[in-house]
């Protein structure tokens, strides 16, 4: 069973290329794609889910290791989608194509992150690592 995973109810609509793991509702990045030879295989329209409720259907436990973002330029709304006071995650890994190591604290995952008891613990190839301190 597939999700689409975002932090509100709605109905997007989901682009899939020929190389899927560019897949996306992120529109802005069509052209783009487009113009590296892409080409779109299939339009979608789907009805999103939170990461909260599809955790809570298959019955997760609150206390979560390990916890990797990577929706093509849709990873911040898969995150605001999670309720991090019942589903605590050690680690969160995540690609953020605009994150700046020398500014970290310039970038709205960062503050959200931070504000919600976790710290900053590293950026490795577009991956930002942030551990939970609370």
């Amino acid at each position: 069973m597939a999700f689409l995973v975002s932090d509100l109810d709605q109905e997007l609509e989901y682009i899939e290329y020929t190389n899927n793991t560019l897949s996306s509702v992120d529109k802005s990045i069509v052209d783009g794609y487009l113009n590296e030879g892409q080409k779109v295989v299939r339009r979608t329209m789907m009805k999103t889910r939170t990461l909260t409720s599809i955790l809570d259907q298959c019955n997760a436990p609150s206390q979560i290791d390990f916890l990797s973002i990577d929706a093509e330029e849709h990873d911040f709304n898969v995150l605001k989608s999670l309720d991090l006071q019942k589903y605590s995650p050690k680690l969160i890994i995540m690609e953020l194509e605009d994150f700046v190591p020398a500014n970290p604290s310039s970038h709205p995952v960062y503050i959200y992150l931070i504000e919600r008891g976790y710290e900053y613990a590293g950026f490795v190839l577009k991956n930002c690592y942030f551990l939970r301190v609370k």
